[in-house]
C-alpha cells in the first residue's frame, strides 16, 4: 500500500508540474540535475500534497524469511543481512528476518498453510517481502494478495513459477545442479556404479522446492550425457512426514555399488553424519555438497567430502539488500540477479566457513 501510495504522489506531482515522472524522481530522491525553478516548483507541489519529505525519508521495512532456522548458511546470509543496517551509505530501511518454528527436534514447520499465514503476516508489516519460498498455491495465493496491495516480492535462493514476483536472487541451479554432475563424472574417473541425489524438496508435506528440482534434473541430465557407466537412483528426501531420515539414508550408503551422492540442497550435517554412520570411507565414495556450511567446510578439511559447491553468503545478502531497496523506492529492477558459482576443494577452502568471498 506505502509504495501504491507513493506511485500516485509521484504521478500527481509530475501531472501538476508538467515534467516526466523520471524529472520528479530525480527531485524528490536528491538525484541528478534539474534546474533550480523547476525543483522548487516540484517540491512545493509534493509540499501541497503532504509529500514534502520525498520518497526515501520514509523508513522502509524489509521483510526476508529464510524459512529454517537449523540451516547454518541461511543464518549467514541473515548476518550479513543485519550486519548491512549500519552501513553508514545504506539508510532508511530495516530489516526484520522471519523463520518457521520447528515441529519436532530438526524438523521445521513448512506446510503450505503455516508459510502462507508467515507471507500473510509479513505483509501486515513490510514494505518489500523477500524469502525462500515454495512452490504451492496457497502460497502463491498469498504472494499474489502481497503484491496487488503495491508489495513487491522477491524470490530468494530459490525461484517461482510465478509472474506476480516482482525478481529473483540466487543461484543458478540448474547450472549448479551441471556442475556438479561433470565434476562427479572426473572424479569417479571412468568408475561404473550408482549416484545418490538427497534433497530437503518437501513433496512428502506438499510442496516443491524449485531450486531443488533445478539442481537435481541439471546433474542428471550431465551425468546422463557424459558419464553412460553411471545410473542416478531415485532422490532421497530428507523429511518424510514431519521427521528426518536418517537411517534410510545410512542404509543406502552402505551399498559398495553406490560410489557417490551429491546434497542438491538441505542441511548438510544430515548428509556428513549419515556418510559417517554408514562406515564408508572417502575413497570408497565421492562426496559433494551445497553451500559452505559449518558440516561440510569441516568435512572437507578432515577429508570425508570431496567439494562443495557454494555461494558467497554476503554476496547474496547484498544483492538481495540491493534488489529491495530498489524495489521498495519503485526503481527498475532486473527480472534475476544471478550470484556466482565457486568451487571449493581441499587445496582452495577457505580458512573458516565464514570467509567465502
Amino acid at each position: 500500500m506505502a509504495n501504491q501510495k507513493r506511485r500516485l504522489i509521484r504521478l500527481d506531482v509530475a501531472n501538476m508540474a508538467g515534467v516526466s515522472v523520471a524529472t520528479v524522481d530525480r527531485v524528490l530522491n536528491g538525484r541528478g540535475s534539474v534546474k533550480e525553478q523547476t525543483a522548487r516548483r516540484i517540491k512545493g507541489i509534493a509540499a501541497d500534497l503532504g509529500y514534502a519529505a520525498g520518497i526515501n525519508d520514509k523508513e522502509l521495512r524489509l521483510g526476508v524469511f529464510l524459512q529454517d532456522p537449523g540451516q547454518s548458511f541461511l543464518r549467514e546470509i541473515e548476518r550479513h543481512l543485519l550486519a548491512d543496517k549500519v552501513d553508514p551509505l545504506r539508510k532508511g530501511y530495516r530489516i526484520f528476518t522471519y523463520y518457521m518454528p520447528e515441529i519436532s527436534q530438526d524438523v521445521p514447520e513448512t506446510s503450505p498453510a503455516a508459510i502462507a499465514a508467515k507471507i500473510e503476516e509479513m505483509a501486515a508489516t513490510c514494505d518489500v517481502i523477500a524469502g525462500v519460498f515454495a512452490q504451492h498455491p496457497l502460497i502463491l495465493r498469498e504472494i499474489g494478495k502481497a503484491t496487488a496491495r503495491g508489495i513487491p516480492v522477491i524470490a530468494f535462493l530459490t525461484d517461482l513459477r510465478d509472474p506476480q514476483r516482482t525478481a529473483f536472487v540466487g543461484p543458478d541451479n540448474r547450472m549448479v545442479g551441471r556442475t556438479a554432475g561433470k565434476l562427479m563424472g572426473l572424479m569417479l574417473g571412468g568408475r561404473a556404479g550408482k549416484v545418490l541425489v538427497t534433497s530437503d524438496s518437501l513433496h512428502g508435506m506438499g510442496t516443491s522446492i524449485i531450486a531443488t528440482e533445478e539442481r537435481e534434473a541439471g546433474f542428471r541430465s550431465a551425468i546422463m550425457e557424459q558419464f553412460e557407466s553411471l545410473e542416478v537412483l531415485t532422490s532421497v528426501e530428507r523429511i518424510e512426514n514431519g521427521t528426518r531420515i536418517g537411517t534410510k539414508l545410512e542404509t543406502l550408503l552402505r551399498d559398495e555399488t553406490v560410489i557417490g551422492i551429491f546434497n542438491a540442497g538441505g542441511r548438510n550435517s544430515q548428509i556428513t553424519s549419515s556418510i559417517t554412520a554408514s562406515g564408508r570411507r572417502p575413497d570408497t565414495i565421492v562426496s559433494i555438497l551445497s553451500e559452505l556450511s559449518a558440516s561440510a567446510h569441516e568435512g572437507l578439511i578432515n577429508g570425508r567430502l570431496h567439494a562443495i559447491l557454494a555461494h558467497s553468503a554476503k554476496q547474496l545478502a547484498d544483492n538481495l539488500l540491493n534488489v529491495m531497496l530498489k524495489a521498495g523506492r519503485d526503481e527498475a529492477v532486473e527480472p534475476a540477479t544471478i550470484v556466482p558459482l565457486h568451487i571449493y576443494l581441499d587445496e582452495n577452502v577457505p580458512v573458516s566457513c565464514g570467509s567465502s568471498p
